[in-house]
């Protein structure tokens, strides 16, 4: 106990309250079990949520050497490289329902805008009233263009990217205007080494080498004066503009640097508790101050549902308190509360003599949660121990508090690895 509390204490010690935020990427199996994963991580994707979990690899297998761990499959390699980006997408039935009703109620209008654009909106007495519905609903694509992980026991090094765009329309007090409210887009090298203090123990440092490429608002309005052919043309000169930005701000090679610290106790055989500080940046994070992620959890691995067999099953649930020490995106202590569960089973195997060990050739996986009061929902297919598919979808708070402004995203992934 002694250990843990003097863990915690420089975990706390290492955190100040500044401005901004780091990057994180998000996997898929964290994401659909509600992102709450700090306790849970013992495979590749512990390099992202605390690097202590990759103590653990190669270990959860044994359980006569290990029974304090309870009943896992072996896990001593976890390799993966996303051969097809991940594509980050809105919610594409809303914005196809609400854009298709305020088109189909205003169709004539639209259609004459080459002949006189302001007279023609605003002789459509309804046309502003309407648009509110859609005014100003953002809705960001993502894309993940380098994604891959290499991890074994007490060592694990990443490579990803990630790019997003905001969209819009404003229906503006006048006129209207198509807006790009910001162009981001990040590129990260993590490297992350854990050990472990007796067996009940394991600790783990990480780092990160960062860039990132920012564009803020662009905004293109009818009030220009500019036919609707023009402003297409403006507006695609805009995009082609901050495109070549981003590139070139991507390609300067002026990193910023940050360190994660992370920590597990298995104070149980079917508990164990999770802790990390991410993103501690040594000069900032493109000029400005962070503020650095705390976020602490537990994880309950009953032992009567695991398997260790060749059909292995394993079963986690869990709850986090994610990024505690930030108060900007919501003044509700609740919205920073993640919890989920998970389930994993082979479906088809080659059973081995040796316990523990088997030729899989399908495994399942489905997770469900909530992430700031949000409703999160996973599921993954692998097979042949290579070929993984995998689907999440998750909501994100744009607003200042929960259930004012939520925007739901899916994301599709298709990788190799072992």
């Amino acid at each position: 106990m002694k250990k843990i509390l003097v863990l915690l204490l420089v975990l706390l010690a290492a955190t100040s309250l500044h401005a901004r935020k780091g990057p994180n990427h998000q996997a898929i199996r964290a994401l659909g079990m509600g992102n709450a994963f700090v306790a849970v991580a013992e495979d590749r994707d512990a390099i992202y949520y605390t690097p202590a979990g990759l103590n653990l690899m190669g270990r959860l297998g044994n359980y006569k050497e290990n029974p304090e761990l309870g009943y896992y499959p072996d896990n001593w390699l976890d390799l993966r490289l996303a051969v097809i980006s991940s594509l980050k997408l809105p919610d594409l039935f809303q914005m196809t329902t609400s854009g298709w009703t305020f088109y189909d109620e205003h169709k004539k209008t639209l259609r004459h805008l080459d002949d006189d654009a302001l007279g023609t909106l605003l002789a459509d007495d309804d046309f502003f009233k309407d648009a509110l519905v859609i005014d100003g609903m953002f809705f960001p694509v993502g894309l993940r263009p380098i994604h891959g992980e290499v991890a074994f026991k007490h060592f694990g090094a990443a490579l990803w990217s990630e790019a997003e765009v905001r969209p819009a329309f404003d229906i503006g007090v006048i006129t209207p205007s198509a807006v790009i409210d910001e162009i981001s887009a990040v590129a990260v090298g993590q490297l992350a080494w854990a050990f472990g203090i007796g067996k009940n123990f394991s600790v783990g440092l990480g780092y990160r080498m960062v860039e990132k490429a920012t564009i803020g608002r662009y905004e293109v309005s009818l009030a220009d004066g500019l036919s609707p052919d023009e402003l297409r043309d403006r507006l695609e000169d805009e995009l082609s503009d901050v495109t070549d930005h981003v590139v070139d701000d991507l390609t300067s090679f002026s990193m910023d640097h940050a360190f994660d610290v992370g920590l597990m106790w298995q104070f149980a055989r079917e508990w164990r508790f999770g802790a990390a500080v991410q993103n501690l940046f040594v000069d900032g994070y493109g000029g400005e101050t962070v503020t650095p992620e705390l976020t602490a959890g537990f994880a309950f691995s009953p032992r009567k549902l695991q398997r260790n067999t060749a059909y292995a099953r394993k079963v986690n649930f869990a709850v986090d308190y994610e990024d505690m020490l930030n108060d900007d995106r919501n003044y509700k202590p609740l919205s920073h509360l993640n919890f989920g569960f998970e389930v994993e089973q082979v479906l088809l195997a080659v059973p081995s003599m040796r316990l523990g060990s088997n030729a899989r050739v399908m495994k399942a996986r489905g997770a469900m949660g909530f992430k700031g009061g949000y409703f999160t929902l996973g599921a993954g297919l692998e097979l042949l121990r290579v070929l993984n598919f995998e689907f999440v979808t998750w909501a994100e708070e744009a607003g200042y508090y929960t259930g004012q402004a939520p925007e739901r995203f899916f994301l599709f992934e298709f990788s190799v690895g072992l």
